[in-house]
């Protein structure tokens, strides 16, 4: 085995490339991956579910890894309810992470304060 490994899951695109996830073997342990539903952009956000290493699943976090729609700030919107509704599924207390690549053009765009 390697130093690092990635995730397995392609999220569906439109050409425009997909999300993924590059991660440290020997730190964290991929336990989900999970391709997010809804949204209308053109590359799929995909949910990981992360462990510390020789830690059990009270430590899990998850990843959202996403990559917004750069011409469409409804689409941005509607990709944003779609993540944030997975997350709120996870039900309280869980430890979230949302990267990617936003493409906002302010703080004040819906995508960004929802």
């Amino acid at each position: 085995a390697g130093t690092y490994a990635r995730g397995s899951l392609d999220g569906t695109t439109a050409g425009a490339g997909r999300p993924g996830i590059v991660y440290r073997v020997g730190s964290v342990d991929l336990i989900a991956e999970v391709a997010v539903a809804g949204g209308t952009g053109p590359r799929q956000p995909v949910r990981y579910q992360l462990r510390p290493d020789g830690l059990d699943a009270s430590y899990d976090f998850y990843v959202f890894n996403s990559h917004y729609d750069a011409e469409d700030a409804p689409d941005r919107l509607t990709e944003a309810q779609a993540i944030r509704a997975s997350a709120d599924a996870l039900g309280q207390g869980q430890e979230v992470l949302y990267a990617g690549d936003y493409n906002i053009d302010s703080s004040s765009e819906g995508m960004y304060t929802h």
